[in-house]
């Protein structure tokens, strides 16, 4: 191996022989120039002349760049290049350069070129004494315990100088002291001082003490520095934690809240640190419940509360705290903390239920025992004082018992079942503390059932529908009774009266007894039997049984099972023929015959239709389909047969339609007397006609008279009423609000107010109004106030359409409410929340009612039309006072026949009044109907009432509008207006009307024009449908325009409907013409009769309407001569204008306005204009009551004792005292043993315990005991162990309670549980562990254990004994609970003769035999550290190789120390005083002493290190030892050669010649021997060759041939350097070489020519394109500029073009056109910027490309003012595929651009004309018919086939040449119009009829209205007979001297009724002041109805 391994190292070494021989031979050998400095020179101190030194001329030193190469530490030092010298650059510091006490040299490189020539120099640095010696910190700090013994030797800190030999440190020195001293320890590189203690330290006397260690160097003069060391006493443990003071009393709430803080303890300790640091804990021996309630913060000593802290589980807690030191060992001291805890009223009462019957007979008589319970509170004093009640509405009471809080439950009323089957008696016991809680105890009692209701029917009568053809012994219905009672008692069974041979039931029915089905034995037809009734009895199956019976009405339906009847025509034979003889001369429409049919069904089933089932000849005879009228269609002609045939098919409409035929034979006759018919026919028809105006004249002169007669009738009564009134009812002139009167009503349980803004006396109200209405409360009963907490409520009603906009006000609610405004924000008015509030809400600043979002009716509301069928669509309720079967009702609607068939489409359910329809109602159809609904009780006998009921239908827009005009003959909304040319603007051309069924904004129709040709010319009225012209006409406005107008109503989801109108433009002269016709037509109009009537019906309906006006002035103009004057108050803002009185218990409250009655009092808290009137019904009594209000009021604590106290009083007193029985027993007897004999204590019957069921009653402590129902005795049911049931040592009390029945008796005993020894005492651990010092003074004290006995007295633990020994004793520390034992050492304890103590501590009872328990107590001795550790060598060396891995274990060092436990734990560390890159390279286990290498290692860096080791112990205070570890270190090949270019030429021009010098480098290796011998060499081929210098690895770089920068730009040199180690290291160094550029090489361009394509109407001046060269030349030699090159006037691109010369863009200065230019081309030429420049040139051609730019140009056809119009006249009679015309147009541009295509845009008749989409022909698709319209337009689009096409349009007016025979259509027109103006006559007679009978009906309206008023003002006010009391409160007004009240069914007490007064009228004492107000209310009474109008509210003076 070692010959392997020298072989490659002496290659090496050879080869470097050979290298160093060619450099002497090759070059002169120059010697080494060596100087000497000393640091710290000043700067440009000359060293020596190198210039001179190395021989060089001085002269050419600056030419030749004489220098000192660039480095790291060469900036030192520079050169002169004037005279050569080598000087100072900057300052030297010797220290940072070197390190260590060798010489310190420093290698110059001196560089001269022009030959490139480099000398080395070297510089020697001297050392100056210029630094002090300095410690690693300027203070070190020493613990030592005051107990240390003298002569420990504790390391100082060595100094370190950086100067070397004598200027290092020589000697310390330390401060004169008494107890320390300085010891040097040399070494082979420094010393290391010592601080030895030489006498003891006592650190009562002194704790601190402080000296200086001053290090000193050899230098002259000699420098020093200086160490503070400071010496810290440490103390020992010697004294214990005190509490002050030793014992602590406190007091807290039990409702404390966790985490709350009720004590800080604090103890103190007088030693320091660790030993005074103090740390609390509770006692180990305290109860587990006081840790889980209290905790102790460890370190400030603060208890908090932890759990929840319960009086009622403990009253008092002892706390034991111990606070210990930190000390080794730790000292304790102890104290008590005795906690207190006050009760609060924490707990709620508990109710206990002890005997429950949950079932009661509902015939129970009052007083029965239902249950017993007993109430408990876990608190004391008053908080555990309780008040228990029943706060349900039971009829159930609580009775006390003789025992505190114990009660029973017993009925106070009968009861009843079926009313309430169940009740939930809810029990509520409060205690009396403060505040007070409550428990709520519900239980519920079953109410068993008793036979006391009988079966009851549903409804009675019964109604049944039965369709006929039953099938036999099928179930055609039943019948079903129901029975309030349960079980058996509501069994019901059924039977059929049966009633003997009158109604023979029983041979067609028969019942299922079982479930009331009822079966029919026979087939049933509606012919024969229409209706029959019969009796249902239902009997339950109770003890005695009940029964009841009902009416069965059986109605039978049809169905068609009748087929018809043909009557006539009837053959002699029977059969349905006959013959019929007709004259052939008839004309159509003659009557043939007429068929004549009967069905014996009824409805649908017996509607006959009649139908030509065959006929000979169509076109000859009609059937009428209803009459059966054989008619003919036309006359008959020569052709046509003598004799047809015709069988008609008569047919019902049931849903299986039957039928039969008839066959009528009708033959033509020629008689003679066929003409002379016809003229006594037509003489009749005229005669007819004459009489129709006849009879319509006489009509009118008797309609005329009957109405003069009426109104002469109507003035005399008016004139002859009495002006004598009793009040005078005026409006205010003022008056602002938005409700002015009322007009009250009741509907069931409440009573309304309707308001508006105020009508005329005497005005009716419309039913189902939806005016503002105002609900008012009920106040017909007794019990029911209208204040409710003090407020006053009523329902205001307001009306507001739906979909109006948001903020719409609905009403002044403020105002209305009569609420003062400027409060409303502090009252906080507003709406509360609900599903619908949220679209209306209140404005705080005035009051206003508003729209809060958007309303849609149809979606909150149902009710309309079209609703559906099936539903509930309303429902009707009654109330009944009695109760049970007297006020159960049935509900039936009343059947009144035929005119009013509600049944048909109405239903109501029997048993909750809800009523459904079954069918869909329309609007338009039925508007209102109404009928009647009885309510009937079950009482016997039953009575009923009825209700009539007025429905309403709601429109919905559910009807689209109809066009009335214009209306084609073909029914479609079409028509056609011709107007003249020269009408002018605003002419009238038609008008639209249109229809909707629907009313209100559904029917509102708005008119809009969809569609119109020209929108200059028409305008359209939206809401009259009027259109007229806009301007007037132009010769080039069209002769035809089409009119859509779009007509739609108003409704949610509009419905429209289209009308077309052609406005047809005609000359004047043809304008004139049909005026002249129009008008002549016209004036024979109004010479007929019928012009006449229109003016009669006319001045008819102004009469009427000018009566109806009169009427009404009549009734506004009444007299105004009241007899009082009750006048608005003029300052009055107010809304309601009038008071209302009620009563409530011993007050009269008064409803008013804003204003109120002098004299009244305002009701406290009231939110509401309510007025208490001063009671005048006593003269001289006071009552006294209380006043209850919805708020809760806390009352005073006082208070509520003093009623607890009261109610304590009343249970002592009310119930019989009994004696409590008590009994003693011992635990743990055994089951069975007699405690006492209840029984015969109690003074109880032995025989009747059993029957009695004498129990104790369960309870969670009662199982302990049981009683023996045989002998009454009271015994043990299982094993007592009173510790488990007691706590404590006072008495253990179980309180039994003890239960009878028959009757319901409970006794309370008391049984005390008395101890027995039978628990030894016993310590909470087994073992108890102390660590005592050695040095521990005799008399310290050690708290053990304290034993526990649960037993009480005489039984728990009385002494304590420990087992015999030298060292320790026992002492006892007494309390009020128990004894705690301590440890008290008596002895010094010695570690070296006994470190372990074992005892015995025994606890003792008191009882006989006494019992006991033991605790093992184990005393360690602990160690005092005394030893010091020592290593096994004072000093290691070990070595390594510096390339082992990081981790590598260096060695290990050994200390022992003979101390045990963490006296004798070892810690190694490393000295602090080393230096730095030991702590980086080295680390050191504190464990086991091993070095580990913790950084790599590097022998050229450091071939030694010396490490200080310190092993130190865990003592108080450690010790330490010392040792030295030297490590060297062995070096290997780790270190590969590195590279140093010393100067480099990076740029190098591409001319330059072989042999020019690039750079100079260096190549050096840190390893030595072998590993330091290099060899370099360039890797790759290329230029450049390394030329070796005379100095050893210094190398230059040369060029070896010619360069190219075009060809290599740049090149890059690897140079290679490789070492001659094992293995060998190798580096790289790559140089990289710029060739610089010389302009040789000319622009040029990518490709010549260059075309480019632009597309036409580009941007002017925006870049088009652009060119571009390049050159291979860089920086200013590529830079190239573009210019373009001028080619004169022949093509002048100059005036178009232009070339950016930087980027080569071109830009054009003008847009391109397709059109106009296609192409053109020029040069560019590109030069570059070198010198000398070159240049090169590029030829461009320009395409322009086509774009979309040109819209196509119609060429034909084209009008005379150039517009694309023609017109085309060809003949109507040309055939399919005739060419009309032919379109032509261009477009200039071309390709697709260009390419046209042709379509039709606008034609009138699609099925006409055809377009050829590519050639523009126009040819016919069909013949033309005689339908076809003279003149058509066709609008022709032609559009190109670009990305983005262009159009234009041409219109072609193509008129078809009419023939001849055309004007015979107008003869046509004329005749129609003939007939429509015959039917107006018609339609008048019509309308005259109708507002006939209409005036008629409003006249006798009127006469009845005022006949029925009654003119006796005073006193006339009836009342109905049948009046039941609809109005509860009064309504007062004045007359003269006297106040009236007109009251309903009950008067007020101390009123007087007016002698000879025929109403409710009552005479109240004038009680007028000298400024009260009276308000006024007029009541009427209408029959079988309850409004009441009540007037506004007047005031008098």
């Amino acid at each position: 191996m070692e010959m392997t391994t020298k072989a490659p190292q002496r290659k090496c070494c050879l080869l470097a022989f050979y290298l160093a021989v060619q450099l002497l031979i090759g070059k002169q050998a120059f010697a080494q120039i060596r100087y000497s400095v000393p640091e710290e020179v000043k700067e440009g101190t000359v060293v020596g002349n190198v210039a001179k030194d190395l021989g060089l001329d001085i002269t050419s030193l600056s030419d030749r760049r004489f220098r000192v190469v660039s480095g790291s530490k060469d900036a030192f030092f520079a050169v002169n290049q004037d005279n050569g010298a080598l000087y100072v650059h900057q300052k030297i510091d010797r220290e940072r350069l070197c390190q260590g006490s060798g010489a310190c040299l420093m290698e110059l490189k001196i560089l001269v070129e022009n030959p490139l020539e480099m000398h080395y120099v070297v510089v020697e640095i001297t050392d100056v004494n210029d630094h002090s010696p300095a410690f690693p910190e300027s203070q070190q700090r020493f613990e030592i315990a005051e107990h240390t013994l003298p002569g420990r030797k504790f390391q100082l800190h060595a100094a370190r100088d950086p100067d070397a030999g004598i200027n290092s440190i020589r000697t310390y020195t330390l401060t004169a002291n008494d107890h320390f001293e300085i010891d040097i320890r040399p070494s082979d590189e420094d010393k290391i001082p010592f601080l030895v203690l030489k006498k003891s330290l006592d650190r009562e006397q002194r704790q601190n003490h402080s000296l200086v260690v001053t290090a000193v160097d050899g230098g002259k003069p000699p420098r020093s520095g200086t160490l503070n060391v400071s010496v810290i006493v440490l103390d020992s443990n010697d004294n214990r934690p005190i509490f002050s003071p030793e014992a602590y009393e406190i007091t807290i709430a039990e409702n404390i809240a966790n985490g709350a803080k009720i004590l800080q303890m604090n103890a103190t300790d007088p030693d320091e640190k660790k030993n005074g640091e103090i740390e609390y804990s509770l006692g180990k021996t305290l109860k587990r419940k006081v840790y889980e309630i209290f905790e102790l913060d460890k370190f400030t000593g603060e208890i908090r509360v932890r759990g929840p802290v319960d009086y009622e589980e403990s009253n008092i807690y002892k706390l034991d705290i111990e606070a210990s030191d930190k000390g080794t060992p730790p000292l304790t001291g102890e104290c008590r903390v005795i906690i207190k805890i006050i009760d609060v009223n924490d707990n709620p009462p508990e109710i206990e239920v002890t005997s429950l019957s949950n079932t009661v007979s509902e015939d129970s008589k009052p007083g029965t025992v239902i249950s017993l319970l007993s109430v408990t509170d876990k608190d004391s004093g008053v908080n555990g004082k309780i008040i228990t009640s029943i706060i349900s509405d039971v009829p159930f009471e609580l009775k006390p018992s003789f025992k505190e809080n114990i009660y029973s439950v017993i009925t106070k009323s009968p009861l009843d079942r079926e009313e309430v089957a169940q009740y939930e008696v809810t029990i509520k016991a409060t205690d009396c503390g403060d505040p007070p809680l409550s428990t709520l105890k519900t239980f519920s009692i079953q109410i068993s059932d008793v036979n006391d209701n009988k079966p009851q029917f549903f409804q009675n009568p019964l109604q049944f529908y039965l369709s006929e053809n039953n099938i036999p012994g099928q179930s055609i219905f039943s019948v079903s009774a129901s029975d309030k009672d349960v079980n058996d008692n509501a069994a019901i069974s059924y039977h059929i009266v049966r009633e003997g041979g009158l109604n023979d039931v029983l041979s067609f029915l028969n019942v299922n007894s079982g479930n009331g089905h009822i079966t029919a034995l026979k087939r049933f037809d509606f012919e024969t039997l229409k209706t029959f009734h019969f009796q249902v009895v239902a009997t339950d199956s109770g003890t005695p049984s009940l029964s009841s019976n009902v009416t069965v009405n059986v109605f039978i339906l049809d169905q068609n099972d009748n087929a018809p009847v043909i009557l006539y025509p009837v053959s002699s034979n029977g059969s349905a023929e006959g013959v019929e003889e007709i004259p052939r001369n008839v004309n159509a429409g003659h009557l043939v015959t007429k068929v004549r049919a009967y069905d014996a069904d009824i409805g649908y089933n017996g509607w006959l239709l009649f139908s030509l089932q065959e006929v000979t000849d169509h076109s000859l005879f009609g059937l009428d389909r209803y009459t059966g009228q054989i008619r003919t269609l036309r006359s008959f002609t020569e052709t046509d047969e003598a004799e047809h045939k015709l069988v008609i098919l008569v047919k019902d409409n049931g849903n299986v339609s039957l039928s039969a035929t008839a066959t009528v034979l009708v033959k033509l006759v020629e008689p003679k007397e066929a003409f002379a018919a016809s003229d006594v026919k037509s003489a009749a028809k005229d005669d007819e006609d004459n009489n129709v105006t006849f009879y319509l004249m006489i009509t009118l002169g008797s309609v005329s008279v009957l109405f003069i007669i009426s109104i002469i009738v109507l003035i005399a009564m008016q004139c002859s009423k009495s002006t004598d009134y009793t009040s005078k009812y005026l409006q205010e002139t003022n008056y602002d609000g938005t409700l002015c009167h009322s007009i009250q009503y009741r509907s069931g349980d409440k009573r309304y107010m309707l308001v508006g803004p105020r009508m005329s006396i005497g005005s009716t109200i419309v039913p189902g109004s939806h005016a503002n209405t105002l609900v008012l409360p009920d106040r017909r009963r007794t019990s029911e106030e209208l204040l409710i907490g003090k407020q006053a409520f009523a329902q205001i009603r307001y009306s507001v359409p739906e979909e109006v906009k948001e903020g719409t006000v609905v009403g002044n609610v403020a105002k209305d409410l009569g609420l003062d405004i400027t409060s409303l924000s502090d009252r906080r008015f507003r709406v509360v929340s609900g599903s619908k509030d949220a679209f209306f809400a209140v404005n705080q600043d005035n009051g206003a009612l508003y729209v809060h979002q958007k309303i849609d009716r149809e979606r909150l509301c149902q009710g309309s039309e079209n609703n559906i069928p099936g539903q509930s669509i309303f429902s009707v309720s009654a109330s009944d006072k009695d109760v049970n079967d007297n006020a159960a009702i049935s509900y039936h609607i009343v059947r009144e026949g035929g005119l009013n068939d509600v049944l048909s489409f109405l239903n109501v359910n029997s048993e909750n009044g809800h009523i459904t329809a079954l069918k869909s109602f329309d609007f338009e159809t039925l508007k209102t109907f109404q009928f009647q609904v009885v309510a009937t009780d079950s009482g016997t006998p039953s009575l009923s009432s009825n209700v009539t009921v007025n429905v309403f239908i709601l429109d919905q827009n559910d009807n689209a509008p109809v066009i009335l005009y214009p209306v084609s003959s073909n029914g479609s909304a079409e028509g056609v207006e011709e107007i003249p040319r020269n009408v002018n603007a605003g002419h009238l051309v038609t008008k639209v009307r249109a229809y909707d069924a629907d009313i209100g904004y559904n029917g509102w129709l708005l008119f809009s024009l969809q569609e119109v040709t020209d929108h200059s010319l028409f305008g359209l009225d939206r809401y009259t449908g009027q259109i007229r012209t806009l301007r007037s006409f132009t010769e080039t406005d069209e002769a035809e325009h089409k009119l859509v107008i779009l007509v739609k109503d108003n409704g949610n989801i509009s419905l429209s409907a289209t009308a077309t109108v052609l406005v047809k433009l005609v000359e004047p002269k043809e304008a004139f013409a049909a005026s002249d016709v129009k008008s002549a037509a016209k004036d024979d109009e109004d010479n007929n009769v019928t012009f006449y009537l229109m003016i009669t019906l006319g001045s008819v309906s102004v009469l009427f309407i000018i009566s109806i006006i009169v009427l009404i002035a009549m009734q506004c103009s009444k007299s105004t001569d009241y007899t009082s004057k009750y006048l608005q108050e003029t300052n009055y803002d107010g809304t309601l204008c009038h008071s209302i009185q009620y009563r409530s218990g011993d007050k009269r409250y008064m409803l008013v306005g804003p204003r109120m009655s002098i004299g009244s009092t305002i009701v406290p808290g009231s939110h509401a204009n309510t007025l208490v009137l001063p009671d005048r019904r006593r003269t001289s009594e006071e009552g006294f009551g209380f006043i209850t209000t919805m708020g809760k009021e806390r009352r005073p604590r006082r208070t509520g004792r003093c009623w607890c106290a009261f109610l304590w009083v009343l249970l002592l007193f009310g119930g019989q005292g009994l004696a409590e029985l008590r009994y003693s027993i011992p635990e743990e007897v055994k089951k069975g043993t007699i405690v006492g004999n209840v029984a015969k204590d109690l003074g109880l019957d032995k025989t009747s315990l059993s029957d009695r069921r004498f129990r104790v009653a369960s309870g969670s402590k009662d199982a302990y005991f049981e009683v023996n129902p045989e002998n009454g005795a009271l015994q043990v049911r299982e094993k007592i162990d009173r510790e488990a049931l007691c706590h404590g040592s006072g008495a253990c009390l179980i309180e039994l309670k003890i239960l009878v029945e028959t009757p319901l008796e409970m006794h309370h005993i008391v049984v005390e549980i008395t101890d027995v020894n039978d628990h030894s005492p016993s310590f909470s651990e087994e073992e108890q562990t102390f660590e005592i010092a050695e040095h521990s003074s005799p008399g310290t004290r050690f708290q053990l254990h304290a034993a526990r006995d649960p037993d009480a007295g005489i039984n728990s633990v009385r002494s304590y004994k420990l087992t015999s020994n030298d060292h320790f004793d026992i002492d006892f520390s007494p309390s009020d609970e128990e004894k705690i034992p301590f440890l008290v050492l008596k002895k010094s304890l010695d570690r070296e003769q006994k470190d372990k103590h074992l005892l015995i501590l025994t606890a003792t009872d008191g009882g006989k035999p006494p019992r006991s328990g033991r605790l093992n107590v184990s005393i360690t001795v602990l160690d005092s550290n005394d030893n010091r550790p020592t290593f096994s060598q004072e000093v290691y060396q070990f070595e390594i190789k510096e390339n082992v891995l990081i981790g590598t274990t260096v060695g290990r060092v050994a200390a022992i120390d003979p101390d045990q436990g963490t006296n004798g734990e070892l810690e190694y560390s490393l000295s602090k005083t080393l230096p730095r890159k030991v702590y980086e390279k080295f680390d050191l286990d504190s464990l086991s002493g091993e070095i580990i290498l913790k950084a790599g290692l590097d022998c050229e860096e450091s071939e030694v290190y010396k490490l200080d080791v310190e092993a130190s112990d865990k003592g108080q205070p450690p010790l330490i030892g010392r040792c030295r570890v030297i490590i060297k270190i062995r070096d290997v090949n780790d270190n590969a050669p590195e590279i140093e270019i010393t100067t480099l030429s990076n740029t190098m021009s591409e001319d330059s010649k072989p042999g020019t010098v690039i750079s100079l480098i260096s190549v050096t290796d840190a390893d030595s021997g072998a590993n330091g011998k290099i060899i370099s060499h360039i890797t790759e081929s290329g230029p450049f060759e390394l030329k070796p210098s005379y100095k050893e690895n210094i190398y230059s770089i040369v060029t070896k041939e010619f360069l190219d920068r075009e060809q290599v730009p740049q090149y890059d040199i690897t140079i290679k350097a490789v070492d001659c180690g094992d293995p060998p290291l190798s580096s790289f160094k790559t140089l990289n070489i710029q060739i610089a550029d010389v302009n040789d090489n000319s622009p040029r361009f990518a490709e010549n020519p260059l075309q480019f394509y632009l597309s036409e109407n580009n941007i002017a001046g925006a870049w088009i394109f652009s060119v571009s060269a390049i050159d291979n030349d860089v920086n200013e030699n590529a830079a190239i500029s573009y210019h373009i090159l001028r080619a004169g006037s022949e093509n002048d691109v100059t005036s178009f073009l232009n070339v950016n010369s930087e980027n080569g863009q071109i830009s054009a200065l003008k847009s391109f056109d397709f059109e106009t230019l296609k192409t053109f081309h020029f040069q560019v030429v590109a030069t570059d910027s070198g010198t000398p420049s070159l240049s090169s040139n590029v030829t461009v051609n320009v395409f322009i490309l086509d774009q979309n730019d040109n819209a196509p140009v119609i060429l034909y056809p084209v009008s005379s003012n150039g517009s694309a119009e023609g017109v085309e006249e060809i003949p109507r009679n040309v055939n399919a595929g005739h060419l009309v015309t032919k379109v032509r147009a261009y477009d200039a541009d071309i390709g697709y651009n260009g390419w046209l295509l042709f379509s039709l845009q606008e034609v009138t008749d699609h099925s006409l004309f055809g377009l050829d989409r590519y050639t523009g022909q126009i040819r016919t698709l069909r013949s033309f018919t005689e339908t076809d319209e003279a003149e058509h337009k066709l609008v022709i689009l032609v559009k190109d086939n670009g990305n983005v096409s262009l159009s234009a349009t041409a219109t072609v007016l193509v008129k078809l040449v009419e023939p001849k025979e055309a004007f015979a259509a107008s003869d046509v027109k004329s005749a129609a119009k003939d007939d429509e103006d015959n039917n107006v006559t018609f339609y008048l007679m019509i309308t005259l009829g109708s507002v006939s009978v209409l005036f008629i009906i409003s006249i006798i309206v009127l006469i009845a209205m005022q006949c029925s008023k009654s003119t006796d003002y005073t006193s006339k006010y009836l009342q109905e007979t049948n009046y039941d009391g609809t109005l509860c409160h009064s309504i007062q007004y004045r007359s003269g001297d006297k106040r009236y009240m007109l009251v309903g069914p009950r008067m007020s007490i101390g009123s007087t009724i007016v002698p000879g007064s025929h109403a409710n009228t009552l005479v109240l004492p004038d009680r007028r002041r000298a400024s009260e107000e009276v308000n006024v209310f007029l009541i009427y009474y209408f029959h079988k109805k309850s409004f009441v109008i009540t007037l506004q509210r007047l005031s008098q003076r």
